[in-house]
């Protein structure tokens, strides 16, 4: 229990909203997976998310019990409202935790988000030759399925569980290598930009492959 909030009554409170909630909610997620596919829909899918602030920002991060919590207590003030919501546990581990997979120092702020206190790459565009693609056996890798594992185990796999944003290929590589400096290597230096992205992007295909391969109710199959 945390501030006197628990899984066990979110739970509940899911349960009770979900049953309220089950014929609008199926009829959502077909008319969004409809409009995800380019098929027709009776009108465009809206979805309204409500949040609310239940700890202090940086704690989420550190702390799977208050993830989740913080995960339920969105999810349930939610379904309060009449919109094309289809529930799923969102477990983020903030935008760096794919470049911090790659060796990124990572900082979590007070009341704030993670984010990368240096570069691996600045303005020497030879320095992408000497990265490495995370291991699957990566610590931050292994953290991230520990999370995952958590939701599902905690809530019963009731709540299909997504897999968590490690952003894209081109957002991770600007993490990695200063902004600027890489802005400039997409023009100046090409082939060390390139290198980059494709490494990368083998990496995000990695990263998001184990962790469908984890789940066992996915949100997005």
């Amino acid at each position: 229990m945390t501030n006197g909030i628990d899984v066990k009554s979110l739970m509940k409170e899911y349960e009770r909203l979900y049953g309220f909630n089950e014929t609008r909610i199926e009829e959502s997620l077909e008319r969004i997976t409809s409009a995800l596919h380019c098929m027709p829909v009776d009108r465009p899918p809206v979805a309204q998310v409500s949040q609310t602030i239940l700890f202090p920002r940086h704690e989420v991060f550190h702390s799977k019990e208050k993830n989740l919590i913080f995960q339920l207590a969105n999810i349930n003030l939610t379904l309060e409202h009449d919109t094309d919501y289809v529930p799923y546990l969102d477990p983020f581990e903030g935008v760096t935790v794919l470049s911090e997979a790659f060796g990124c120092r990572v900082e979590v702020p007070e009341n704030g988000d993670p984010f990368i206190r240096k570069p691996l790459v600045g303005d020497d565009p030879e320095d992408v030759y000497r990265l490495k693609k995370p291991r699957m056996d990566s610590e931050v890798y292994k953290k991230a399925l520990e999370t995952l594992g958590y939701f599902e185990k905690k809530t019963g796999g009731k709540i299909p569980v997504g897999a968590t944003d490690p952003q894209g290929p081109l957002s991770v590589a600007s993490l990695i290598w200063n902004n600027q400096d890489f802005i400039e290597a997409c023009v100046l230096h090409k082939k060390e930009a390139h290198h980059l992205l494709g490494m990368v992007t083998d990496a995000f295909i990695e990263f998001y492959s184990i962790q469908y391969d984890t789940l066992k109710n996915p949100a997005y199959p």
